[in-house]
């Protein structure tokens, strides 16, 4: 469980996730780099996740994923419907990770400079205008990521903050990235 949020800000998207990962009834807080709930990729790409660990694994931990992305038009739902998708569903497949539906367990927001696209359990992609969350905190996230008289800042710490105040599967401290600088920032 979780809560990842992502806010498109110009031609930069500014993303969160808390730090607390849930087994069962024993919660630890994470605060290295391969642990974080948002990885970096080649060629400039986040991918947040949510969701089994084991099958959220199988994407963060295939980087070659985002290898071919074409540089004059970066990360397209096409290209991620067409070439990840079929992929990590056939991976996800053959591991047995599908219920009987063909679904998997999780959510996945991708990110490259200014566009976000999120990925539902059921291998649709969406490309989101403004913003989105994933994890079980996300409803709790979304009042203040929509409310613009706040900073970016502003939205995404304090949509994390009650997400963690009203979920107990959410906790900081919190992590922070943006497209632009493509550097983590460790907040309370």
């Amino acid at each position: 469980m979780t809560v990842v949020v992502a806010v498109r800000q110009g031609n930069t998207v500014y993303m969160g996730a808390d730090t607390q990962t849930t087994f069962d009834s024993f919660k630890q807080n994470y605060f290295s780099e391969q642990n974080f709930k948002i990885q970096k990729m080649p060629n400039d790409v986040l991918v947040a996740e949510s969701g089994r660990c084991s099958v959220t694994q199988e994407m963060v931990l295939r980087p070659e994923f985002f290898e071919n992305i074409a540089k004059d038009t970066g990360l397209t739902k096409k290209y991620i419907v067409q070439e990840i998708m079929p992929k990590y569903k056939q991976i996800l497949k053959n591991a047995n990770m599908l219920d009987d539906k063909g679904k998997g367990e999780f959510e996945f927001l991708f990110v490259w400079k200014d566009r976000i696209f999120k990925v539902h359990e059921d291998f649709c992609v969406s490309r989101i205008n403004n913003y989105a969350s994933i994890g079980s905190g996300r409803e709790f996230a979304y009042p203040f990521l929509d409310d613009m008289q706040l900073s970016v800042q502003e939205r995404i710490i304090d949509g994390m903050r009650c997400a963690a105040q009203a979920d107990p599967y959410v906790s900081g401290p919190f992590v922070l990235i943006d497209t632009k600088e493509m550097q983590y920032k460790i907040v309370e």
